[in-house]
């Protein structure tokens, strides 16, 4: 059956292979990263194949990759036609708990090979991490938490960006079962997270303090993607004292260097940085973010200088939610789920974020 499937998956995404003819074909300005940095990770001897090959016969990886599209081929023509310029994939609170899940990640890697993105983000809570299963046990979280950047990276065309949210740190288990030894520590977020994506993306990600919160730049189109870490000195050496907060040497790296360019400026984190972001399952404000208000103040500082602020995408809400804050900054957070993701495009003159849905998620166009 799975090889029916298969066969299946690979005659439909040909027949759409052929509008990819249709793309934008601009420049991958990340070509070197995604070519150099994936391979360690790839499997096959065809990582220098451009993912923005139009022509109607499918490249090895293409072949290798379409089964893990599932029903994310039935959008392929429509993301050809409408994204931007300036284009990536968002999946975020994958929750990943099952080796053998099917699409969880590989999807993401997959559309890279039949679409121009420019990177591909996860916003955290890439494990499931919770508390009445024994399948979250540590042992199998932390396989889970390797697996996902593997599923993230593997044969994929263009950067990855990850951060890591409160189920990460699989805190909730170990609070069930009395035993905070069995939790995942903040140095191994580094070595088996960001590491692995330092070395992915090479040295066009630029990295502060022990990794754990980077940038990287897209000259093309003249945006700096910023991915903070909100689990960022919680660990007090026996347990974790706050589900979230950015350490202050955190934000004068953000002050100072992050916020240093002058490209507009795209924030990624896991949870929203306003504490009026509700949460979309309760309706609850749950944010709780420790200098977060910091981060918030460098970003006002910013545009008083001159500079252009897009908007913080954060995930942890497991809804698709738009929100100003007072100062008239955008939030934008996405549905959660490995099946789900957007397509986001950002047109800078028109000052619009467009998206198309994936899996349960909404297609959107949101104004900034």
């Amino acid at each position: 059956m799975k090889t029916l499937k298969s066969i299946l998956s690979v005659i439909l995404v040909l027949c759409f292979v052929f509008v990819c003819a249709c793309g934008d074909g601009k420049n991958d300005t990340s070509s070197d990263v995604s070519n150099s940095g994936s391979a360690s990770n790839t499997t096959s001897d065809t990582g220098s194949t451009s993912s923005k090959n139009t022509a109607s016969k499918m490249t090895d990886d293409q072949i290798a990759m379409a089964q893990h599209l599932g029903k994310w081929s039935d959008k392929l023509s429509e993301i050809n036609q409408k994204k931007g310029s300036f284009a990536f994939l968002v999946e975020t609170d994958t929750h990943h708990h099952d080796l053998s899940a099917e699409y969880i990640g590989k999807n993401a890697a997959a559309l890279s090979n039949f679409v121009e993105l420019d990177f591909i983000a996860n916003l955290g809570d890439l494990i499931r991490g919770y508390s009445q299963d024994e399948i979250d046990n540590p042992e199998n979280m932390r396989a889970c938490l390797s697996d996902i950047v593997y599923r993230f990276t593997n044969r994929a065309k263009c950067p990855v960006f990850m951060t890591v949210g409160n189920h990460d740190t699989n805190v909730m288990w170990c609070e069930k079962w009395g035993d905070h030894t069995m939790q995942i520590m903040p140095e191994e977020h580094v070595d088996v997270v960001y590491a692995p994506l330092k070395q992915y993306n090479g040295d066009k990600m630029v990295t502060g303090g022990n990794g754990s919160y980077y940038y990287m730049d897209f000259p093309e189109d003249k945006v700096r993607v910023i991915m903070l870490n909100q689990a960022d000195d919680v660990y007090d050496g026996t347990k974790y004292t706050s589900r979230f907060k950015i350490s202050d040497e955190q934000v004068e790296w953000f002050k100072s260097q992050a916020l240093n360019t002058d490209n507009s400026v795209l924030v990624m984190s896991h949870v929203p940085l306003d504490a009026n972001f509700t949460l979309a399952i309760t309706g609850e404000t749950t944010n709780g973010v420790s200098n977060s208000d910091a981060i918030r103040n460098a970003v006002e500082e910013f545009i008083s200088s001159g500079g252009d602020f897009i908007a913080h995408f954060n995930g942890h809400e497991h809804g698709q939610m738009e929100y100003i804050d007072e100062n008239g900054r955008l939030y934008i957070s996405f549905v959660n789920g490995g099946k789900n993701g957007e397509v986001v495009s950002i047109n800078k003159t028109e000052r619009v974020v467009s998206t198309i849905g994936l899996g349960s998620a909404k297609s959107r166009e949101i104004r900034y």
